[in-house]
């Protein structure tokens, strides 16, 4: 009987977790990029909605993809330098990243990444943006 009450308890509590987290926002697409076999730089420009975000992640898929630099453009002028330097394999995700100032409207993403891979596929990277 004890177990059952925990086991309910810990239902609840992830229950209000997950409805906490709902009402933080959603996550939206604000970019694509199918991305260059080797050493590129790319950039993506933020065109679905001009709105003000205040965290990024990146998502990958088809194949990995080796992140160098990321920089952010803000429409204020201002450029955020992320520090990912590392590989996202397909399928995989980045760490969330937040965004220095608050709610900025972000205008373009730049990329140095490469893709090397022994099956020579292109990966496609998904950015997500939140408010």
């Amino acid at each position: 009987m004890k177990k059952f009450f925990a086991s309910a308890f810990v239902m609840f509590l992830m229950i209000l977790g997950t409805q906490a987290f709902a009402q933080e926002g959603t996550w939206e697409r604000i970019g694509v990029r199918k991305v260059s076999y080797g050493v590129e730089k790319d950039v993506i420009v933020v065109t679905s909605k001009k709105g003000r975000f205040t965290k990024l992640q990146l998502k990958v898929k088809d194949a990995p993809v080796n992140f160098r630099d990321m920089k952010v453009f803000f429409g204020n002028g201002s450029v955020q330098d992320v520090s990912l330097r590392n590989t996202i394999p397909a399928g995989g995700e980045s760490r969330i990243i937040d965004l220095d100032g608050g709610e900025r409207t972000i205008i373009k993403i730049e990329f140095i990444y490469d893709t090397k891979n022994n099956a020579k596929k292109r990966g496609t990277v998904v950015v997500l943006a939140k408010e």
